[in-house]
């Protein structure tokens, strides 16, 4: 789309601006946004029908493109003959040799057809006639390079070629820890010592919760607050209401208009990490708080005022679910989907395992294209886990009711207001 133009127009004004760009309605948007002159095509073909820019460029930029190419030396050669004698070529790859590398499942993608080692990727720089300038620290899990148009080509580097024991030992470790993921993924795919032990430090982990849980819920009204969009509206809610709120929700503590204290607030470690979210974090205040990691928690300064009972919860296992329904019922959803439950659905869990009298869902919804929020981002998507769960649910329980009548969630759960305002239905609208 043409963010690197972008950039580059933003801070060299006069700057000529080409791009190569295979989809025509991208190549459209970044030719319109930037001013730039966009060839919608393939190397090969720009090679072919633009013989008259040869020597022209001072700099080409490839962002995580090589690993997408087959043959990277050709089209490197042939990239080559554009740029002037002194021209550049600023590259970026992944590199899922990196110790660093967080999962063998995304980095090596099906869409990467080349890999390379930060070694690999300067032999195959030499092989096109380039010198390596410099290897620029960055995000470890990457390798960036700058080159230099070499005046001839150089000798071809001697790689010493790779025995087959090697081989084979370093496909062993790489399908192990595939494997690994996998089995983390699916844990139904576990061995039983490992679903034992997850299973038992489940068990006295919620153990430990019990207590404070069935205190704040049991026989208490409660509202599930998965989007911070109205909280202007929320400021009206009942005083005996108990909120309890996940990820974004935390935007209701930021708006000078909510006063209240978050009765429970759900929160991964992913969502936690998130750069952008950092300042909003900061303004949550929360009686018990839950996390699947407590260390990060406690090391955030700016998170020591956020709660009174920092409490954990991965998200993850079957512990509520379990209680919940019986043992045919969790069967036929694991059929379904061995995903858990989205972080609002895991709110609804707990919620009905400790005995809430009524439960109103805020901003809850289930699948990639159905927001109750006008104009919401998307953010998190999960998959159909949700919707068969709140099938069941809508089944089972009498006492869960949704505040939005037409948000997707309506299709299963009635709607009722709690809010003492005419009308309550216009607020929570899609």
């Amino acid at each position: 789309s043409g963010i690197v133009l972008h950039l580059f127009r933003a801070r060299m004004p006069e700057s000529r601006l080409h791009g190569i760009e295979p989809s025509p309605t991208y190549g459209n948007y970044a030719r319109e946004k930037n001013n730039a002159d966009i060839y919608a095509g393939d190397i090969e073909s720009f090679a072919r029908e633009k013989a008259d820019k040869r020597g022209f460029f001072d700099l080409v930029t490839m962002n995580h493109v090589l690993e997408h190419l087959y043959e990277p030396v050709n089209k490197l050669k042939l990239l080559r003959d554009f740029l002037k004698p002194d021209g550049l070529v600023l590259l970026q790859v992944p590199n899922p040799f990196s110790p660093d590398c967080p999962s063998a499942l995304r980095m090596f993608h099906i869409a990467h057809v080349n890999q390379f080692s930060p070694q690999t990727l300067r032999m195959t720089f030499q092989l096109a006639g380039f010198s390596v300038l410099e290897e620029i620290p960055s995000n470890p899990r990457v390798t960036t390079l700058l080159c230099q148009k070499a005046a001839d080509f150089l000798p071809v580097p001697q790689i010493r070629p790779i025995s087959s024991g090697q081989v084979n030992r370093l496909s062993a470790s790489i399908r192990g820890k595939v494997m690994a993921e996998m089995r983390l993924k699916n844990p139904f795919e576990r061995s039983l010592k490992d679903r034992t032990l997850h299973f038992a430090f489940g068990y006295f982990r919620h153990r430990l919760n019990d207590a404070m849980l069935r205190r704040l819920i049991e026989g208490q009204k409660t509202l599930i607050v998965n989007s911070a969009a109205s909280a202007s509206s929320l400021v009206q809610l009942p005083a005996d209401v108990k909120i309890l709120a996940c990820d974004h929700a935390a935007g209701l503590c930021a708006d000078e208009k909510f006063t209240r204290t978050l009765d429970l607030y759900l929160c991964s470690k992913r969502v936690l990490k998130r750069k952008q979210l950092k300042q909003l974090f900061a303004k949550i205040r929360a009686q018990v708080f839950l996390s699947d990691d407590l260390s990060f928690i406690r090391r955030r300064k700016d998170l020591k005022r956020a709660y009174a009972c920092l409490l954990y919860d991965d998200g993850m296992d079957d512990f509520y679910i379990n209680r919940l329904f019986g043992a045919a019922e969790v069967q036929k959803l694991r059929q379904r989907n061995n995903r858990p439950v989205s972080p609002p659905f895991r709110l609804l869990q707990i919620a009905l395992h400790y005995g809430a009298r009524e439960v109103y869902l805020c901003g809850v919804d289930f699948t990639e294209k159905r927001y109750a929020w006008e104009g919401q981002e998307p953010g998190l998507r999960y998959s159909d886990s949700d919707e068969n769960f709140l099938k069941v649910v809508s089944r089972k329980f009498k006492n869960v009711f949704n505040l939005s009548a037409q948000s997707p969630v309506s299709d299963y759960l009635p709607f009722k207001s709690i809010l003492s305002i005419p009308n309550p239905e216009k607020i929570f609208m899609s």
